[in-house]
């Protein structure tokens, strides 16, 4: 991808595009993008960044898809905290 600076017209930014990992991204839904494997393990850590409140597990699978949840829900109690 090339884009003009802001700085000079004559300049040339150079950015190279990244694939993202989708197992990985931090945001409350999380992704699975080849459901061909036979097992997919995704680890999340949490921090809460607001008032005390509950998260609560919500699975939407396709079918024949089976999804195992070691927890179903976290609780925090305090801003800043944080739960895996």
């Amino acid at each position: 991808m090339h884009q003009k600076s802001p700085s000079s017209p004559e300049e040339t930014l150079h950015v190279q595009a990244v694939k993202p990992v989708f197992t990985t991204l931090n945001i409350p839904s999380i992704t699975v993008p080849n459901l061909s494997s036979s097992k997919v393990k995704v680890l999340r850590t949490v921090k809460n960044i607001g008032r005390p409140l509950t998260y609560i597990v919500w699975v939407n699978s396709p079918e024949g898809i089976y999804v195992a949840i070691k927890q179903t829900s976290l609780n925090f109690t305090k801003f800043g905290e944080q739960k895996a």
